[in-house]
C-alpha cells in the first residue's frame, strides 16, 4: 500500500486486523464478514500485522518475552493461550532459561527471533 503521510494506510491495516474496533462499516474476508471478531481470532484466519519495530524487548529472554505476553493477553482478557506448540515448532526451548545449564540469559535476540516471537504469540491456538 502506498499513500501520503496521514492518508490513513496504518488505520485500515489496524482495521482489517480488528485493532481498533470499528465504528462503522464492515471487514469482509472472502465471504466471512470478521468485523466484530477480536484480532487474535482475525490472526488465526491468516490476517495479521507486524510492527517495524518489534514489541519483545531485544535483553530480555525468550522466556520472559513469552511471560509478558501471556500476561498482556491475560490482563486484556484474552482466551487461555498454551504456547507449548509454538514453543516446539520453532525450536524455541532451546533458548529458553531452562535449558541453559549455566542460567545464564541468552544474547540478545536478533531481530527476525523478536519479529518471530511476536508473530507466533499472536497467532495462538486457541
Amino acid at each position: 500500500m502506498i499513500g501520503p503521510n496521514s492518508a490513513g494506510k496504518t488505520t485500515l491495516i489496524n482495521v482489517m486486523c480488528g485493532m481498533p474496533p470499528l465504528s462503522a462499516g464492515k471487514v469482509w474476508l472472502g465471504e466471512q464478514d470478521i468485523s466484530d471478531k477480536p484480532f487474535h481470532i482475525i490472526s488465526q484466519l491468516g490476517v495479521m500485522r507486524s510492527f517495524q519495530q518489534t514489541n519483545t524487548f531485544r535483553k530480555a529472554t525468550v522466556d520472559e518475552n513469552l511471560f509478558r505476553a501471556l500476561h498482556f493477553n491475560n490482563a486484556r482478557g484474552g482466551p487461555q493461550i498454551d504456547l507449548s506448540p509454538l514453543i516446539e515448532e520453532f525450536d524455541l526451548s532451546r533458548h529458553m532459561l531452562a535449558a541453559r545449564p549455566d542460567g545464564d540469559k541468552a544474547p540478545g535476540h536478533e531481530t527476525g527471533r523478536n519479529r518471530m516471537i511476536a508473530d507466533q504469540t499472536a497467532r495462538a491456538p486457541v
